[in-house]
């Protein structure tokens, strides 16, 4: 009888200390597939931030509804890998960590990255587009100042403050 009892307390704290180990690895996160991220996604997204009208919500939603073929077609045309994303956002870093800026950074993170010229051509159209679409909006919504810095959709602010004019 005193053999029983003590293998069932044995038993009973193997089971208090193995149920909370077993519940902590239980309770990781696991991502499924997440939908693309698409320029058009983060838009959309950037968009949600401002307390817009009832007006310009429906605005943006045409403005969105229309071009989102064409930012769908861009996008495909020159499809980026995810390994060439993951390289293309190290050598950013690595480049931006040397002091390299502008078109010198562009240029250094395509080439580590292995775009192809058509990638590279592709990915700065959907840029360029995406850049006259921010405008549209910020035009067609009439958005405040405020509004556009909340949102991040000025791209560049302040301009080149640290550029010397020439004196001619």
């Amino acid at each position: 009888m005193r053999t029983f009892c003590k293998v069932t307390m044995l038993l009973a704290l193997v089971a208090l200390i193995a149920t909370p180990a077993l519940a902590q690895q239980g309770k990781k996160k696991r991502r499924g597939k997440r939908a693309p991220r698409t320029p058009l996604t983060q838009l959309t997204k950037q968009l949600k931030t401002l307390d817009l009208t009832a007006e310009q919500k429906e605005k943006a939603e045409k403005i969105l509804k229309d071009v989102k073929e064409k930012v769908t077609e861009l996008a495909a045309k020159g499809k980026i890998t995810p390994e060439q994303h993951k390289a293309m956002a190290e050598a950013r870093k690595n480049g931006q960590a040397k002091g390299l800026k502008g078109p010198a950074l562009r240029k250094s993170t395509m080439e580590a990255a292995g775009l192809t010229k058509d990638q590279q051509k592709s990915m700065q159209e959907l840029q360029k587009f995406m850049r006259e679409l921010r405008t549209k909006i910020v035009k067609e919504l009439q958005l405040t100042p405020e509004q556009v810095k909340k949102a991040k959709l000025g791209g560049r602010q302040g301009g080149h403050k640290g550029r010397k004019k020439k004196n001619g």
